[in-house]
């Protein structure tokens, strides 16, 4: 198992080599927060008010996206300006890693922004609130590329909700999600404010089990008007994506 912090150390020296001028660099996500295996990306931040840096590369067979920030940025993330970005984006500030600082005040300007984070939480409730005729604008959408089988405007328009929906649960519970979409069903359901029954109708909405009958998943992308549908497993995470192509695949083979 590779070794996160030691990792993002020796992208932080390349970096270094080639960069000067940067406050921080940061490492977030599932290897900050202890979940990553051997699939996953290594997500890192700089932070600094004279260089973009923007790098998608590979180290020793591991993906690594770099990106960069300014200190305005960095607080616009934390302080919410874009609600919806904060629910999903706050958490790589304030469950960050500090691999690099150029020195102890760099630090402490960063530890003192991540303090303010529940400001954020007000102003991401106060947009879904201002935002609820974009919400239900997609919900007509979504009814008129069912009525009209426009597969692929179906299948966004639902991603589209999905997001717009958990946006707000996470503003109206002031908790920020860890995860991305996709793999936030676990977070949810430690939200003490859910419409009823919420997971399971989503879950249903958008996913199928490994150990479902090919007849139940084939009714379901008919009933929802979608070409395919990703295959999880109890903790929601992805293993699969059946489509109607497959699905035609065993029906053919059954029939010879």
């Amino acid at each position: 198992m590779i070794n996160g912090v030691k990792f993002a150390k020796n992208v932080a020296e390349i970096l270094l080599s080639e960069v000067s001028d940067i406050d921080l660099i940061l490492l977030y996500g599932a290897f900050a927060q202890g979940r990553g295996h051997p699939r996953s990306d290594y997500d890192m931040i700089a932070i600094s008010d004279t260089k973009t840096i923007d790098w998608k590369f590979v180290l020793d067979g591991v993906p690594v996206n770099l990106w960069s920030m300014t200190w305005e940025e960095a607080k616009d993330l934390i302080l919410g300006k874009d609600g919806r970005f904060w629910s999903i984006g706050a958490s790589s500030l304030a469950k960050s890693i500090v691999i690099y600082s150029k020195d102890a005040d760099m630090l402490s300007k960063l530890n003192n922004l991540v303090l303010r984070v529940t400001e954020g939480g007000k102003s991401a409730l106060k947009q879904a609130i201002e935002r609820f005729d974009y919400t239900y604008g997609l919900l007509w959408r979504l009814k008129q590329s069912i009525e009209l089988s426009n597969l692929l405007e179906v299948r966004i328009l639902k991603w589209d909700l999905f997001n717009e929906l958990n946006c707000a649960l996470s503003a109206v519970n002031k908790k920020y999600f860890l995860n991305n979409w996709g793999k936030q069903f676990q977070e949810l359901s430690t939200f003490d404010l859910l419409p009823e029954n919420y997971i399971s109708r989503v879950k249903n909405f958008i996913v199928s089990k490994p150990e479902e009958n090919i007849e139940v998943v084939s009714k379901r992308l008919e009933q929802f008007s979608i070409n395919s549908t990703p295959v999880v497993d109890d903790e929601g995470r992805l293993v699969g994506i059946i489509t109607l192509g497959d699905i035609n695949k065993v029906y053919r083979r059954l029939v010879k």
